[in-house]
């Protein structure tokens, strides 16, 4: 088993001899019991955003508006874990010996107020060669506003309606 330690790099919390072959993260992205329906959406969502990097809050803001906390940090923290698991190969501890998982999947910094998380490159070129993903500026679109009648709809919730009241009320309440 390999230690690895958490490192700031450029201001960047990174792995260094974190290597994880494109060819084993397409087996990891196929395999459930490593990338369940979350993990995957999850990973979907990062990629679509500009340069594979968001906040969790603004990725929650825009993929699910309905909640008032992230859902992320569970996801990532029990994604890494499956990972090491599957790889048995690594173990990684931040610089102050505490177990780190989101960097597994993920490089990060801060940025103003935010915490800024970046997808590993391998993992999207594997989602890209597995046909997980789409065109990223067709696939952007989650919203349509309809201005006949000022309402909202979200496009995967089976057409959910959400009126100007509720997204004036978001838009105010959450930085993104």
């Amino acid at each position: 088993m390999e230690f690895l330690k958490m490192i700031l790099n450029d201001d960047v919390y990174t792995l260094d001899g974190f290597n994880v072959s494109v060819e084993d993260w397409k087996k990891m992205l196929q395999n459930t019991s490593v990338f369940d329906d979350k993990s995957l959406e999850m990973v979907k969502q990062w990629y679509y955003e500009d340069n594979h990097a968001s906040s969790s809050k603004r990725v929650t803001a825009k993929y699910h508006p309905e909640l008032s906390s992230t859902p992320y940090n569970g996801i990532v923290v029990g994604l890494g874990k499956r990972i090491l698991k599957y790889l048995n190969r690594y173990e990684i501890e931040r610089e102050d010996d505490s177990d780190c998982y989101w960097v597994t999947v993920f490089d990060g910094w801060y940025e103003d107020d935010y915490f800024i998380w970046k997808l590993r490159d391998e993992i999207c070129r594997a989602l890209e060669e597995l046909n997980y993903v789409g065109d990223v500026e067709t696939s952007r679109p989650r919203f349509w506003l309809f201005p006949s009648n000022l309402e909202y709809y979200n496009v995967y919730g089976a057409f959910e309606k959400y009126n100007e009241l509720y997204w004036r009320q978001k838009i105010n309440h959450i930085k993104v």
